[in-house]
This record gives C-alpha cells, structure tokens and sequence, in this order.
C-alpha cells in the first residue's frame, strides 16, 4: 500500500512554514529523515514544525507520516531503511510502539517529546527545545537499548502480547494511569498527581511472582516491571534500572497504601536538590530479572508505557533478545 506523507525538501521551507510536495525526493539514505506522528498525542504544540524546519536548514529532506486509522505502523515504516534515521513524534506509547516495529533494523530512532509524560526521552537526557533536537538528529549519536514484551490475560481471557519500553505496571500506577486519562487535556503531566491522590486508599493484593522462573510470595499495592529508571515527574520508582543491562527491574510497592510511597517520593525530591543522599526506600523491593509472572489476589488493573489495558494478571514480562539503537545526546568532550 502507497502511504501519502507529506515530503519537505531543502530550501522549501521557509518565513516559518513548512513546504511540502507530493513527489518523494531523489536525495540519497543519508540525507532523508522520516518521522512519524501522532497528532493525538499531547496538548497543545509539541515544536514539530521547528523542528523540521531545523533539520531543513541544513540540508536534510524527509517525510512526515501521520498515524491514522487504517494505515498500520507496519506500513508506514515499511521503507524505514531507506532513511538515515526514523523519528517518533508523539508519546511513550507511539516511540515504544515504532521502537518495537524497527526491531532487526539498523536505522536509529529519535523519540521527540509530544506527549504528557515522554518518559524515554527523559531517561535518555534528551533536550525538549525542537532546535536542539534537531541538532542531536544531526550529531548522530546513538545507544542499543533493550526493549521487552509484557503478556497478559484480556477481558475475554484471552492471551495477549505487547511490546513496552519504559514500564509495566500492576495495581497502583496502573490504576492511576487509568484514572489520569480524563485529567490529562487540562492538568497535563498534574493530571498524574491529581489521580494519585484520588487513589490514596489503593488496594492491598497478594502476588504470586516467578523471578527468572524462582518462585516468590510479596504483598502490597502494586508491581512495577521497569527497564528505565525513571517515571512521572522525574522521580526513580525503579532506582538503577539499566536499559542496556538486558534485565528488567521488579519493584514491588511494598507499603499497605498510597500515602505509605509519600516519605519516598519527599525524600526523592530532596535529593533532587541537593538536600537528601540517595538510598533505596524500605518500601521498595526491587529484583533484578530476565523473566518475571505475576498473578494477583485479588485481580488488579494492567498498563504498558502508560497506556492503560483491558486486562489483568496472570501477566508476563521478559527482555527480548535485540536491541534498537536510539538517538541520545552527544557525550561532552572531555
């Protein structure tokens, strides 16, 4: 199937619009960038015309590909190699799903920042002024990070398979996830607060684990599986997740409500600013997995990069074997 994405070519853009024709320009692999979008992602504008316009100025062609209904991420990236790099514009759930989608590819992937919470972004120290993007684009610096797939049960029991990124959930974030969804057009990245809050009085549940196949009993308000560190708002709830050590980090919510996380998530905004040394809270117990099933008692809500699931546990989450090579900022000379 023919995709009818918009094409910029050097020297077309310009007084701040972006020029555009429906004739796929000649330039060669290294010159052209494609990025997907999802225009649904976010409030308000994400900078993405600057950025093209950056990358324009100097000298790079490309295609801009909107995510619709009835055009699959499978058929938009279907020429992805052609292209010296993909960029995902939209939010964890668009990056993580291209991500998966350009898995067994050599072409790098930039995530650009267009949703609420661009958790990968973050984690990779990337700039969210659409100039300085471009010209990370441009410096070409790249890292393989590890991705995962999560299993679970959907509401007609049946088994699913998704690809995540950033984290999956049980229970607690999961519920808050959920519950932000409404809050999000008006509060923003405080559309995650504000459902917190509003699940204060989380439900205690049981868990069955299985960690790299040893079995192991735990209790408390929710499971996060995480292969980056860091979460909403900055703060580590899965402190030294390495997502290019091919494990996952199983934190296990261990206290008996929401308000019982609130000294640890104080004592991480000290350390923010300087006023806290770094520990990991006794209310956090984290495993180190290839490979970790969860069941639930009772059953609790499920979520993937912040996209909440019809579904519930029993669930399962491993590390797959090949990599995807993400933009990242230059290192600083030394």
């Amino acid at each position: 199937m023919r995709h009818s994405g918009q094409v910029w070519r050097q020297g077309n853009a310009g007084n701040g619009q972006i020029g555009y024709n429906r004739s796929m320009n000649a330039a060669g692999k290294a010159e052209r960038v494609l990025v997907i979008h999802n225009e649904k992602s976010g409030q308000g504008d994400s900078g993405l015309e600057e950025f093209v316009l950056e990358l324009s100025h100097y000298g790079l062609t490309g295609e801009l590909r909107a995510l619709h209904p009835g055009v699959s991420l499978e058929e938009l990236l279907q020429d992805a190699s052609s292209f010296r790099a993909v960029v995902a514009a939209g939010g964890d759930g668009t990056v993580s799903a291209v991500a998966h989608a350009l898995l067994g590819s050599e072409v790098p992937l930039l995530p650009y920042p267009a949703g609420t919470a661009n958790l990968v972004a973050l984690n990779l120290g990337l700039p969210t002024d659409p100039a300085e993007l471009a010209q990370t684009l441009l410096a070409g610096q790249t890292q393989p990070i590890d991705l995962a797939r999560l299993s679970y049960t959907d509401a007609s029991g049946n088994a699913v398979t998704q690809g995540f990124t950033v984290a999956a959930g049980v229970g607690f974030d999961a519920q808050v996830i959920a519950d932000s969804e409404a809050l999000k057009p008006r509060f923003g990245v405080g559309g995650y607060v504000l459902s917190a809050l509003a699940n204060a009085n989380a439900p205690v549940a049981r868990f069955a684990l299985q960690l790299d196949g040893e079995p192991y009993q735990a209790e408390g308000i929710g499971v996060l599986i995480a292969n980056f560190a860091k979460m909403q708002l900055g703060l580590e709830l899965a402190p030294g997740a390495n997502a290019q050590d091919g494990l996952l980090e199983v934190v296990i919510l261990k206290t008996r409500s929401a308000a019982g996380l609130v000294p640890e998530l104080l004592r991480q905004l000290a350390e923010k600013v300087g006023l806290a040394a770094p520990n990991v809270s006794d209310r956090l117990e984290i495993h180190s997995v290839k490979r970790v099933r969860l069941e639930s008692d009772p059953p609790l809500p499920v979520q993937f990069d912040g996209e909440s699931v019809d579904g519930s546990p029993p669930l399962e989450a491993w590390v797959v074997p090949e990599r995807v090579r993400f933009i990242v900022p230059a290192a600083p000379d030394a």
